[in-house]
């Protein structure tokens, strides 16, 4: 199948009028820079919240690694997954925040 390196003469005069009013809306256009203290606002309540939720996934791992440990007599090994898994979930917020700033 063969494919047209060149657009058709027909089609010229659309493209440059597209090009044309893409360019006038482009430097008549406002941006709405007021509404990124909102955004901040609700990410900032966003990550308060998945700190909150990490805490506790946190908290959970460790206690449960620790019930195998005293009743079940699970070594550190059976156990070091829970926990690895559990800081990882408790941290993602921080972690993610961390890699990104």
């Amino acid at each position: 199948m063969r494919v047209p390196t060149r657009l058709p003469l027909s089609s010229k005069p659309y493209v440059r009028s597209a090009a044309i009013i893409g360019s006038v809306m482009l430097a008549t256009a406002n941006p709405a820079l007021a509404q990124v203290a909102k955004l901040t606002t609700v990410m900032d309540n966003v990550k308060a919240a998945l700190v909150g939720i990490g805490v506790v996934v946190l908290t959970i791992a460790i206690i449960w690694a620790g019930f195998k440990m005293v009743f079940q007599h699970a070594k550190w090994s059976e156990v070091s997954n829970i926990v690895i898994g559990g800081v990882f979930i408790g941290g993602a917020a921080e972690i993610a925040g961390w890699i990104i700033g």
